[in-house]
């Protein structure tokens, strides 16, 4: 409601007034302003002089109506449903609970507020448990909601357990995870293989378990291997790659080559996806390195930077898949390995039997014993031991771990075979379990599921088993969903693959 007044100055003193920056015009010649230090004033249209009135004017404002109170466990001050522009309404929880919000709303001459939704009071969280190997981001005090993350002070330390934590009412406040991390330097690696030259290595500097680094060549050079690298059990899990220059030459053209570029002051690039110019100086590699039980496509001589792809007789399984020419009959990798297929076995005990992360995922399988770090959800103990000390491999999915977040285990690679027995014991115990799947990976075929299962299906352990069919080398991959809560832990162990239909 705006108010207009011509104000009748029965009490009044006569001073020197100091208006405000702001100045609100009222009679259309002389401006108004509020001046709260004892009243109001007027500035007289003639003369510089301040009426002071016996009760305050309001000069062409709107009250503001119907704001914000906190609906429970705190309130504001001053309270009511209407106030004056300038009022400025501040916000107090009760005992144990914290502002989720802002602390205070301003009153403004439109009738808005400077805030247009109000805060409200969440149940204050205790402190999370935490010791001096360790530190937590972000800073507390900490409400209902919030999630905390644990790091290692030592940057070479693993944490061992959970990382993340957040702090859910159940009754009392509680945090999620049931025990913090430790910080362990047991599995840390030392500095990664190097790239020799005309690459960019990572860091030189110790790093923890299961970190990650990255290679990259120098422009006009060719990565040769991979280009990442892990840090698993004090073992970094690949070699360094190779940076070599990648050269087509002419008389090789029709071969299928990788880069067809060269930085020889002579040539020149063309746009055309057949021949080039020759280098002048490309050489090429006369037989690929083989082995037993192994063929080699396609077959020799081979141009500089060429790659050839390696497959196991039916009933083994190859190592080392292809193999790239470097030149001078050098090549980037050793003979490859044909190895007569045995059945798999692997409970998690020792180590994880060559499965592998895809780091393509949102997030990973980890390695646990005992309970998982979430409260209400996975297993207590492992299927092979049936007690505390054994081990399995189970999705963390703790925050911040999203809804419909992945993680995927995969196998080493298997031999073809007819007919083979997929089995191995799951865990899905949680209000908030989504889906575990298991599927084939190959490289000549779409990914086939072959096994899946959702929703909660109790705390224990039960047996999972799929016929596998597969013309070609495969991979089984597990693939761990997670659901719209913490509660979504997925287990698995005693992975075993036998010749034999299930």
């Amino acid at each position: 409601m705006k108010i207009h007044l011509f104000v009748l100055f029965t009490c009044f003193s006569v001073g020197q007034c100091q208006l405000p920056a702001e100045c609100v015009d009222v009679l259309g010649e002389s401006p108004c302003s509020i001046y709260s230090a004892q009243g109001f004033c007027i500035q007289a249209n003639i003369v510089s002089v301040c009426y002071k009135t016996c009760n305050p004017v309001i000069c062409d404002v709107t009250n503001c109506t119907g704001m914000p109170t906190i609906a429970s466990n705190g309130g504001n001050d001053p309270s009511g449903t209407t106030h004056q522009a300038g009022v400025t309404v501040t916000y107090t929880c009760d005992s144990n609970y914290i502002l989720d919000g802002p602390d205070s709303n301003t009153c403004q001459a439109n009738g808005s507020w400077t805030v247009d939704t109000a805060p409200n009071c969440k149940l204050q969280c205790p402190d999370p448990p935490t010791d001096a190997s360790l530190y937590i981001t972000p800073d507390g005090p900490y409400k209902v909601g919030d999630t905390i993350t644990y790091e290692c002070v030592n940057t070479s330390a693993e944490e061992i357990g959970g990382k993340e934590s957040t702090c859910m009412v159940y009754g009392t406040p509680f945090w999620t995870l049931n025990f913090i991390p430790t910080c362990s330097t047991s599995n840390a690696c030392g500095p990664p293989p190097m790239i020799a030259s005309d690459g960019i290595n990572p860091e030189n500097r110790d790093y923890a378990s299961r970190s990650t680094v990255t290679y990259q060549c120098n422009p006009r050079r060719v990565l040769g291997g991979s280009m990442t690298n892990m840090c698993t059990n004090n073992v970094w899990s690949n070699p360094a790659p190779v940076c070599y220059q990648d050269c087509v030459d002419h008389q090789n053209c029709v071969n299928n080559v990788e880069f067809g570029y060269c930085n020889h002051p002579d040539y020149v690039e063309d746009s055309r996806e057949s021949c080039r110019e020759s280098c002048g100086f490309c050489t090429a590699c006369s037989e690929v390195p083989e082995n037993q039980n192994v063929t080699a496509t396609p077959t020799g001589p081979y141009v500089q930077g060429q790659r050839v792809n390696y497959t196991c007789d039916y009933g083994y399984i190859v190592g080392e898949t292809s193999n790239i020419c470097l030149g001078e009959d050098q090549w980037l990798n050793k003979s490859p390995n044909c190895s007569a297929w045995k059945p798999f076995s692997c409970d998690f005990e020792s180590d994880i039997c060559n499965f592998t992360h895809d780091l393509s995922a949102e997030f990973t399988w980890t390695k646990d014993s005992g309970g998982t770090v979430s409260h209400l959800t996975g297993p207590s103990v492992d299927h092979t031991l049936g007690t505390s000390e054994g081990y399995y491999m189970y999705i963390e999915t703790s925050s911040p771990r999203r809804d419909s977040d992945q993680a995927r285990l995969v196998s080493p690679t298997l031999t073809p075979t007819k007919y083979q027995c997929l089995r191995f014991y799951y865990h899905m115990f949680g209000s908030t379990i989504r889906t575990l799947e298991a599927y084939l990976k190959r490289t000549s075929f779409p990914n086939e599921v072959i096994w899946s299962l959702s929703g909660n299906q109790g705390d224990f352990w039960s047996l999972g088993s799929a016929t596998i069919t597969s013309s070609e080398p495969y991979q089984v991959v597990f693939e761990g969903t997670r659901g719209p809560s913490f509660t979504g832990d997925i287990a698995i162990d005693d992975v075993t693959i036998t010749d034999g239909a299930c």
